[in-house]
């Protein structure tokens, strides 16, 4: 059965598997308009939206590669 449980364990096994879906999400989220040529509102989408969210899916997939530090 899938459930917290299972999705913790999962996580702690394979913790890039959650960084592709992640990264995947936010990625296609941004991209998807693109396919559709606007927003809902009928705004349109930019090059730079698409450079946003390709820059997204990259910095989600090396998150673990390279952390940002933390504040104090």
């Amino acid at each position: 059965m899938i459930g917290p449980a299972w999705l913790a364990r999962v996580t702690h096994a394979h913790p890039r598997l959650l960084d592709a879906g992640l990264a995947t999400l936010v990625g296609g989220a941004g991209t998807l308009p693109l396919l559709f040529g606007s927003w809902p509102d009928g705004e349109r989408v930019s090059g730079a939206d698409a450079v946003a969210a390709g820059a997204a899916f990259l910095l989600l997939l090396a998150r673990r590669r390279a952390p940002l530090p933390s504040w104090p």
